[in-house]
């Protein structure tokens, strides 16, 4: 029903930045049942780590890794802006 709200050429941009991998998970989760009722969608999961036993499941799960919030944000702004 939501995805009949959008213009049929959309693509949706979902951002989500986590510091645990089940938020990751629960991110992708949402995100297949948006494209399961005909969204169409681009993922983009950050994984904020803060040990590296943390960081290598956040990069298992294909998270884009980073230091902190404001390292993540820095990035997807600067592409943002890159690529208008």
């Amino acid at each position: 029903m939501i995805c009949r709200m959008i213009p049929e050429d959309t693509i949706i941009n979902v951002f989500v930045f986590e510091d645990s991998p089940s938020g990751i998970v629960s991110a992708t989760r949402a995100v297949k049942l948006l494209e399961i009722a005909g969204c169409s969608i681009d993922f983009h999961p950050y994984g904020i780590y803060t040990t590296p036993e943390r960081e290598q499941q956040l990069r298992s799960l294909k998270a884009a890794i980073c230091n902190n919030i404001n390292e993540a944000l820095d990035n997807v702004f600067s592409k943002i802006l890159k690529f208008g």
